[in-house]
């Protein structure tokens, strides 16, 4: 009985250890990207392209990538997917919940480019949104941690009672 309840005091540190790295990374992307709350802070937006954003809540489930071009060139696609993403995010990308939606880009040129696609997807964020690049990729990387360490610990985080 002892010894349960030292690890469950245990794997509470853990969790409450990696919420804080969590919550710092998100703090210095905040004061990497300077970004200012817009006037619109909260309410719905839509981009061209369809893709909806909320300042509250995030991407909506019913989003789309907003990018094409399976069939074009290597070089080809990293020019027209910066200028896509331009286009899709010149207005908002100044919002953190904006930047961590492009971790599914990320996964989109992961899937094309297996090999080289995490240097790919740098290069083309830092092409697309020079100002933001280092906010953009701080908070991705906080997001596969964050996400790596929950499915790692999916089975033991289910096991806790509702308290706990």
């Amino acid at each position: 009985m002892l010894v349960m309840n030292k690890r469950k005091k245990f794997l509470l540190v853990i969790v409450f250890a990696c919420l804080i790295a969590l919550l710092l990374t998100i703090y210095r992307s905040l004061q990497v990207s300077n970004s200012q709350i817009s006037e619109g802070a909260g309410r719905l937006q839509s981009d061209p392209n369809g893709l909806q954003l909320s300042t509250s809540m995030g991407v909506s489930a019913e989003s789309t990538l907003p990018f094409t071009g399976a069939e074009e060139s290597d070089e080809g696609f990293e020019k027209s997917l910066v200028e896509q993403l331009r286009n899709a995010y010149q207005d908002t990308i100044h919002q953190l919940n904006v930047q961590a939606s492009l971790i599914k880009v990320k996964q989109y040129v992961l899937q094309r480019f297996p090999a080289d696609g995490s240097e790919r997807f740098t290069q083309i964020i830092r092409l697309a949104f020079p100002e933001y690049a280092d906010s953009i990729l701080l908070i991705i990387q906080g997001l596969e941690v964050y996400n790596g360490w929950v499915s790692d610990n999916q089975t033991m985080l289910l096991e806790l009672a509702e308290r706990e």
